[in-house]
Parts: C-alpha cells; sequence; structure tokens
C-alpha cells in the first residue's frame, strides 16, 4: 500500500480561499467589496489595494499535478469576467423581474404602480416616487 507523505499544492493563497473567505477577507482590512461580486475580481481589488493574501488552514488537495509541455494560450480570464460583471449590473438593461430583484436585494420597498422607468430611476437614485 502507498502512502503519501506530502502533497504539492502549486496553487497561491489567493487561489485556495473561497469567494466567501476573499470577501470577510477584504471587509477585515477595510476594503468594501460586493457580496456578489466574483471572487477573481475581489482578489484583483484587494491585490491593487496592497492587501496581503489570507492566512488560513486551507484544504489539501487530494494530488499533485504534473507539468505539462503541451504549447499554452495566454488569456487574461479576470479582464473577461469584469466586462460580464459590468454589463451584468447595468440597470438599464435589466428587464422587469430582475429589476425586482435588485429593488428586493438592496431592501428599497417596491410601489406596485412603479414602471420599469420607474424602478430604474429609484436605483439610479433619481427618486421619481
Amino acid at each position: 500500500m502507498i502512502t503519501l507523505k506530502e502533497i504539492y499544492d502549486p496553487r497561491t493563497p489567493w487561489a485556495k480561499a473561497r469567494r466567501w473567505e476573499v470577501h470577510k477577507w477584504g471587509i477585515k482590512h477595510g476594503i468594501t467589496l460586493d457580496e456578489a461580486m466574483p471572487k477573481d475580481l475581489m482578489v484583483r481589488k484587494l491585490q491593487a489595494a496592497g492587501v496581503p493574501p489570507p492566512t488560513a488552514n486551507f484544504e489539501i488537495l487530494g494530488g499533485a499535478q504534473a507539468p505539462s509541455n503541451a504549447p499554452t494560450v495566454e488569456v487574461d480570464a479576470t479582464d473577461l469576467l469584469q466586462r460580464q460583471w459590468e454589463a451584468k449590473s447595468s440597470i438599464d438593461k435589466m428587464n422587469f423581474n430582475q429589476l425586482r430583484a435588485e429593488l428586493r436585494a438592496r431592501g428599497i420597498t417596491w410601489n406596485r404602480r412603479w414602471k420599469a422607468d420607474d424602478i430604474r430611476a429609484v436605483l439610479n437614485g433619481k427618486n421619481t416616487a
């Protein structure tokens, strides 16, 4: 029977941390982060602010990854994720149900007479009610 004595984990502390751990780490260091923001964007924002990586007991991987000699193409996935996040969070592109969900998420009481444009105005800070 073979027993593993040591497992090499090539990930950085930022990669090992879960999204909620990164969120709490940012709050602990005084950085405001949106709770629904993807983890990679949170990490980028924290690194730009000079916050050190989290120090916690992360789960250990079950096995080591062997290096590959295959050609690779580098794509900055975080830039793509940021574009998707900004497009998703645009209030002007939301349908009526998404607007209502955003009202609920922000804790704003919804008036049933409001139309989509009225909700957009309230969410953008131009209270027309």
